[in-house]
């Protein structure tokens, strides 16, 4: 995402009228949560910040100063996770109900989107019983489809946190990091128990042309602004989302235009 990431963390990237870390914690109102934690790195006082300015919640930011990979960022949480917890990558756009989420599920969720072809992903191995089996990174074969898409819900706080230290102990890594999904099959020899949650809408802003087609997607749902532009001399083709404080005249926009604060 270079140039964009020299300045500013990739969560904070302006996608459809807000930055995409703002797209991810809107889908949390209404639902309670005792606290967020935040794993930052490069920039993350940025990510601090603008939490601070635009949401009233209780947060805590962790440092993760060496990319040793997604378990290790979830162990430095260790101290502070001692309850269920909802885990979900800063890059990732969803449309899913969280609903049972906040009814508390009596079993963890993973949630999954259907791909066509699942071997650059992790997929979700389901058994007769519904409950996932394992998990296998970037598989071989064309038979499961079911992709993870960096989005779960731990009934077991703390034993996620086991089994992220287990991974550490033990050198497990998949291409020299310490993956999620290598901790959470450890969490299912020991006995937890997964289920699977499929949604149906999900993007990601990980790379340039996936944060044009998730800005593609929120423009056409719901966050088209065309008819609150008012422009000298312009034509503004839906849709698009340009801020209040922008300056344009005398100009051709859209579609599939974002223009950010003046």
């Amino acid at each position: 995402m270079r140039p964009h990431t020299y300045t500013k963390p990739k969560p904070l990237i302006n996608v459809a009228g807000k930055p995409m870390l703002a797209h991810i914690l809107d889908k949390f109102k209404g639902i309670e949560v005792e606290e967020y934690i935040f794993i930052v790195g490069y920039l993350g006082e940025q990510i601090e910040k603008y939490v601070s300015q635009q949401y009233g919640f209780k947060a805590r930011y962790i440092v993760q100063h060496e990319m040793l990979g997604q378990a290790h960022a979830l162990w430095l949480c260790r101290d502070y996770v001692d309850s269920p917890v909802f885990m979900v990558f800063g890059d990732t756009f969803f449309e899913v109900d969280l609903s049972e989420v906040g009814a508390s599920p009596k079993d963890s969720l993973a949630y999954v989107h259907e791909v066509v072809d699942p071997r650059r992903f992790g997929v979700a191995v389901v058994g007769p019983d519904s409950y996932i089996q394992q998990f296998v990174e970037k598989p071989t074969a064309l038979d499961n489809k079911l992709a993870v898409i960096g989005m779960y819900y731990f009934t077991d706080g703390p034993a996620l946190m086991r089994a992220c230290a287990e991974l550490m102990d033990k050198r497990i890594q998949t291409k020299g990091e310490f993956f999620l999904t290598d901790a959470i099959n450890l969490m299912i020899a020991e006995g937890s128990r997964f289920v699977t949650r499929t949604v149906d809408v999900w993007r990601d802003t990980g790379k340039p042309e996936t944060v044009l087609e998730t800005n593609r997607y929120l423009l056409e749902n719901g966050n088209d602004n065309s008819q609150q532009v008012t422009c000298d001399q312009c034509v503004i083709i839906p849709p698009v989302n340009i801020h209040s404080s922008a300056k344009i005249e005398h100009s051709i926009i859209g579609p599939y235009v974002t223009i950010g604060q003046d």
